[in-house]
Order: structure tokens, then C-alpha cells, then sequence
């Protein structure tokens, strides 16, 4: 999954965001965002990951991830969408 599909999934699927809510978040359509979602969820299917981050930045950006999360910092995750 790319970074923004799976920023998309979390935020729908895990933090039950509305379609339009996820769009706002991510600064994207929510055309868009629903086909990303649909994305996700075949990736999630296929069961087979898109790569293998490196343990030091999986854990970098569980890190943050969950860092911007607790403290409800939107501008934090909508940088996550916008990892490469």
C-alpha cells in the first residue's frame, strides 16, 4: 500500500472517519479518496505487502504515527500521506 492508501484505510476503517472526513484530512478529493480506499482493501486482500520497510523506519513511523494520533495533531498525519 502506498502511504496515502493506508492513511486512508486507518482513518475510515480503524478511526471510522466519514468519506468526506478522510478527503479533508489527506487534502484530496473524496472520489478520490474512496478509490484509494478500494485500493487499500484489494492490497489488504492480496496479502502480500507492496515492500519491506527497513525495522528502523517502520519503527520511525509507527512512532510518529501513533505520536500525532494521540495527540489528535491533524496537520501530523496529513504529513504521514505524503510519505514516500
Amino acid at each position: 500500500m502506498s502511504p496515502v492508501e493506508r492513511a486512508v484505510y486507518l482513518l475510515h476503517e480503524v478511526f471510522d472517519h466519514s468519506h468526506a472526513e478522510v478527503a479533508e484530512i489527506v487534502g484530496n478529493e473524496e472520489a478520490a479518496c474512496r478509490q484509494l480506499l478500494h485500493r487499500a482493501r484489494a492490497h489488504i486482500a492480496e496479502r502480500r505487502p507492496r515492500f519491506a520497510p527497513s525495522r528502523a523506519d517502520h519503527e520511525r513511523l509507527l512512532t510518529g504515527f501513533l505520536g500525532a494520533v494521540q495527540a489528535g495533531d491533524l496537520e501530523a498525519l496529513r504529513g504521514f500521506t505524503r510519505c514516500t
